[in-house]
């Protein structure tokens, strides 16, 4: 049996797409501690292919990762908030994406005004009624 595949470079190129927030994490590389926010693109060519961006973990309010944070939120967040980055999984918007090093990076996003409804939580049917 002969199998033959031509591996390609075509992936996500510059432009910007529809997308959806699916995740912060915490990783130490050699700069320091850093945060990967990452979004996964919902439409299109590229639906199902996951976007990111290495963030530096420093709280001050004019970082990148606070640019994002306000992105995220849709709005300002004051000195003090505490921000989850859970608190936005499923959040929707429109990611910009630029290539660095040859990866597609993550440079900006914006919140769309109008936000899919969340998944009804299988463990806490929202139409049950609870007796004590």
């Amino acid at each position: 049996m002969n199998f033959e595949i031509q591996f390609t470079d075509d992936g996500i190129v510059p432009g910007n797409y529809s997308a959806e927030f699916i995740g912060a994490r915490e990783k130490e590389l050699k700069h320091g501690p850093t945060v990967i926010l990452e979004w996964r693109i919902v439409e299109d060519n590229c639906e199902g292919e996951r976007v990111s961006c290495l963030c530096g973990k420093q709280p001050q309010r004019r970082s990148k990762l606070a640019k994002f944070a306000r992105a995220l939120n849709g709005g300002k967040i004051r000195a003090g908030d505490l921000v989850r980055f859970d608190d936005f999984l499923g959040v929707r918007g429109t990611v910009e994406v630029v290539t660095k090093n040859d990866y597609p990076n993550v440079v900006g996003f914006k919140r769309d005004k109008v936000q899919p409804e969340p998944e009804p939580d299988p463990f806490h049917p929202a139409d049950e009624e609870v007796y004590f």
